[in-house]
């Protein structure tokens, strides 16, 4: 039997969370816990699972039809837990979105071979993503996840059951377009056939790339655990109306009639720099700021539909260090994006410079960018709990820096005590020790 982390997933949820189908429900259908997504029931039984409820298949009619595809488009991650005995004499479907090869979604399935997990991309004949491997039929649940990093990197999609990696490929092309068909359980999704048989638990849809364990870390010294915060600082660009201020200039590529340069940083998200040409790697498009006093950036962001590009810094506006890189993204104009790099350098000048954006055959819009340093960090003593863990851990590729002098501490305590019980109890509380700012009844 598998190991299961709710407090781990609900930490995934709260930060990258699409839908988490615990499948608890005593009978009926499948709603999400952030309540946006429903499954209408076709037959399927309510059964034991890892820690609950699960939904049980019969292979010949039942299946959930829910009232969306779900399944995000570009970067994501699908993990569920899955178990099965019989093996199929023909190809059946646990979780489906995409159909046929000329559709476009995703589908787990599994066939007299094994399983498959399988992305198909609009074009007849070939399959976006497509791997199979044997079977896991010993009537035990075990953990599967698929993630995708929504570019066309090597090893840009990753499938691991049971917290080990079995397989790592690369996407033919980068997904556009919405999925074919709404999220369905326990059959094809375009059609009525291929009826899955097995149990299904705790589907978990993500729009981010997940770890299959947590990757967090606590340091301690003596009996004492503690973890460094980092707080982003404000913006280092000033709020722009015009290219030049006390603070420094805009630079950037050439813009197209009022589109101006520098409106990249006016605070106005209705107003964007535009380009005059088309972005490629020989002509590519720039847009930055000189700063009159050297700064360190830490962090950037921009709304705009960059999909290959470089962050940069200089200090003399002619030799630049790549201080990040990003290809082949999937193009987003509607959300701002924030990128966090390791630098400790201070430079004058700065620029965001893309060869590819939106659809690779337009002007560019830029909306915003911004530039961020970071304050000094905070010293956090905490408990050494599992959720203290979670909740404070520091992330994999967190950098600390071993001669920061640290001048603000913080301590986080979990502890509580009962204070009585009934439906009306007097408790003298001393406010002169602590301050009391939360009381528990229970």
């Amino acid at each position: 039997m598998i190991s299961h982390n709710p407090a781990y997933t609900k930490y995934l949820m709260d930060k990258c969370g699409v839908a988490w189908f615990k499948m608890d429900e005593e009978s009926g259908n499948l709603v999400d816990s952030k309540d946006s997504f429903i499954g209408t029931n076709n037959g399927s039984n309510v059964v034991t699972g890892l820690s609950g409820n699960a939904r049980s298949f019969n292979g010949t009619n039942s299946h959930v039809i829910f009232n969306a595809p779900v399944v995000p488009v570009g970067k994501k991650s699908i993990r569920f837990k899955f178990k099965y005995s019989d093996i199929p004499s023909t190809d059946i479907a646990i979780i489906d979105c995409g159909g046929t090869s000329a559709q476009r979604g995703f589908l787990f399935a599994t066939n007299p071979s094994g399983i498959v997990f399988q992305v198909s991309r609009g074009t007849s004949g070939t399959f976006n993503f497509r791997w199979a491997g044997g079977h896991y039929n010993d009537n035990s649940f075990h953990d599967f996840l698929y993630t995708y990093d929504g570019t066309l990197s090597s090893n840009s999609v990753k499938i691991y059951i049971d917290n080990v990696l079995v397989h790592s490929g690369t996407a033919l092309s980068l997904e556009s377009g919405v999925y074919s068909n709404n999220l369905t359980l326990g059959r094809f999704a375009s059609v009525a056939s291929g009826f899955g048989k097995g149990v299904l638990d705790e589907l978990e849809i993500y729009n981010e790339v997940i770890d299959p364990v947590l990757k967090k870390i606590l340091i301690s010294s003596g009996e004492t655990t503690y973890s460094l915060y980092k707080k982003v600082g404000k913006p280092l660009v000033p709020l722009m109306d015009g290219y030049d201020n006390a603070f420094g200039s805009v630079i950037g590529s050439a813009s197209y009639s009022t589109g101006y340069t520098w409106k990249a940083f006016d605070n106005d998200d209705t107003t964007a720099y535009g380009t005059n040409f088309i972005p490629d790697s020989s002509k590519p498009i720039y847009v930055g700021f000189r700063f009159n006093e050297p700064v360190c950036v830490k962090r950037y962001s921009f709304l705009a539909g960059l999909r290959t590009f470089k962050f940069m810094a200089s200090n003399n506006g002619t030799t630049w260090d790549t201080l990040d890189t990003k290809t082949s993204l999937v193009s987003n104009t509607s959300t701002i994006q924030t990128f966090d790099i390791q630098n400790d350098k201070f430079y004058s000048y700065y620029k965001l410079e893309a060869t590819l954006a939106t659809s690779g055959n337009a002007w560019v819009s830029i909306f915003s960018v911004q530039f961020y340093g970071l304050m000094p960090s905070i010293l956090l003593e905490c408990p050494s709990s599992e959720g203290s863990y979670i909740r404070n851990g520091m992330d994999k590729g967190f950098q600390m820096d071993t001669v920061e002098e640290l001048n603000i501490m913080q301590q986080i305590k979990e502890d509580s005590i009962p204070l009585g019980s009934g439906k009306l109890f007097r408790q003298p509380i001393d406010r002169s020790k602590h301050k009391a700012n939360k009381i528990i009844l229970g």
